[in-house]
């Protein structure tokens, strides 16, 4: 008897070992005999190569499957038993801390703060407000918003007050049916990553038009964090379409329009379009790439990186290979090309709205720290340093593009030099400035304001 058993065990070992092998050969050439679309490796064939591995597996080790199933099975639960008790303890951590803080109420939380290092700048340690700021930044949440495609959710805090539409306050507005309305539209430089709401360029435009101006003034600040022209663009063609229509546009922008082609090796596209575009596709890539950004998300993973920075420890971490146009092969000149006409063509956009719909309107063409002849800290310096060459050398390729433009475009303005008498700290990365520079833009855009009205 017990070798007629074990003779059986035997056979159904073979025949499950034979079915096993039969579907990971099935799977893997699927394509060949038309079970499959050539050129891919679906599902189906994971499937099939999966489950024919295992019933492999199962035929080879026979009756060792089952204790080496439940060896698993206790080491796995033991694991997730632990992980889950990390995340709790990590964000019960930050909850303490939060509590002890202050951090709780009416502000909306993004979840652990992450230190902002922009934060740890000269600058910034001497600003009795920096550190409520950089507090209030770091819980910045966006969320997905018709045509644009993202916007700020509302907030509030002693620095930072966004509205019920994702519009940033502007100090001091005075908004009404008899005011005199203007737009401010760009990206996170016009929106103020870096300032208080006081310190923003729209908060120093809507001081200087209050003293050019008889009537109340009424700034609203459309900018937004990555924000191209186009989406700027669209964003005002929303607004006329309300019949919000504004006395005076301000459009500022370059670095976000350099940026997304740099990414993606496209004019006229928004940024993270890869990313973007595989949330919407549902890709396997994307499915991957959430996963990790789960986990970077969790409490325990920004304890642990909290842990690293205060401490001061270095850990060393793989560099993945950037995808940007130069690793597609495009050539900078010609993508260049591409992305100041895409620019010119919103303006001539704005252009015939403006004649429509009667408001005037300026385009500013912004200043980044490769470009210039601004004497660079030590500290500005390292910013310039961090550039990818690709980056600065399309940056130059454009911006060579859109200075002669200016010279053809009577509302086109290139203020890439007007930090350039400036020797103090000024940059707070590659692109943003602190209030002192919003001051700076600000009060370049005013002068225009005023020659063209002297007019």
């Amino acid at each position: 008897m017990m070798e007629e058993k074990s003779h059986r065990l035997k056979v159904l070992r073979v025949i499950t070992m034979m079915v096993g092998g039969a579907m990971m050969v099935v799977g893997l050439v699927a394509d060949q005999i038309g079970l499959s679309t050539p050129g891919s490796f679906g599902k189906g064939q994971i499937l099939a190569v999966s489950a024919g591995l295992g019933l492999l597996l199962i035929g080879l080790l026979g009756q060792r499957v089952a204790t080496l199933y439940r060896g698993a099975a206790v080491l796995m639960l033991n694991v997730l038993v632990l992980l889950v008790c990390l995340e709790l303890g990590a964000h019960f951590i930050f909850r303490i801390h939060d509590l002890l803080s202050g951090s709780e109420g009416a502000r909306v939380s993004a979840g652990p703060q992450v230190p902002d290092q922009r934060a740890e700048l000269s600058y910034y340690i001497s600003q009795d407000w920096s550190v409520e700021y950089w507090r209030a930044f770091n819980q910045l949440e966006t969320h997905y918003q018709p045509y644009v495609v993202w916007r700020r959710r509302p907030f509030e805090s002693t620095t930072i007050n966004i509205n019920q539409d994702g519009i940033r306050w502007t100090p001091g507005s005075n908004c009404s049916a008899k005011s005199y309305k203007v737009f401010a539209f760009g990206g996170s430089t016009m929106w103020g990553t870096g300032s208080p709401d006081w310190g923003t360029i729209a908060a120093y435009l809507q001081a200087g038009l209050e003293a050019l101006r008889d009537e109340p003034v009424c700034v609203v600040n459309f900018g937004d964090t990555a924000y191209v022209s186009t989406q700027s663009l669209i964003e005002l063609l929303i607004q006329l379409q309300s019949e919000n229509v504004p006395d005076l546009v301000i459009f500022y922008d370059g670095v976000n329009d350099v940026h997304a082609a740099y990414q993606s090796g496209q004019a006229g596209v928004h940024q993270n379009l890869s990313q973007i575009a595989a949330k919407f596709e549902g890709s396997e890539a994307q499915k991957r790439y959430s996963l990790v950004e789960w986990l970077k998300a969790s409490s325990a993973f920004s304890l642990l990186k909290r842990i690293v920075t205060r401490l001061k420890v270095e850990v060393p971490e793989a560099s993945p290979k950037l995808t940007t146009y130069q690793t597609m092969g495009i050539d900078t000149d010609s993508l260049a090309d591409s992305v100041a006409q895409t620019y010119l063509s919103n303006y001539k956009i704005v252009e015939a709205l403006a004649q429509e719909y009667g408001f005037k309107y300026y385009f500013f063409w912004q200043p980044v720290i490769s470009i210039g002849e601004k004497s660079l800290t030590k500290e500005e310096q390292n910013m310039r340093f961090r550039m990818d060459p690709a980056l600065v050398s399309l940056f130059d390729a454009v911006y060579r593009d859109i200075e002669l433009a200016a010279l053809e475009y009577e509302n086109l303005y290139y203020v890439a030099h007007v930090l350039d008498e400036q020797d103090s700290l000024i940059w707070i990365d590659e692109y943003h400035v602190t209030p002192v520079g919003n001051q700076l833009i600000a009060s370049e855009m005013l002068d225009v304001i005023k020659n063209q009205l002297a007019r």
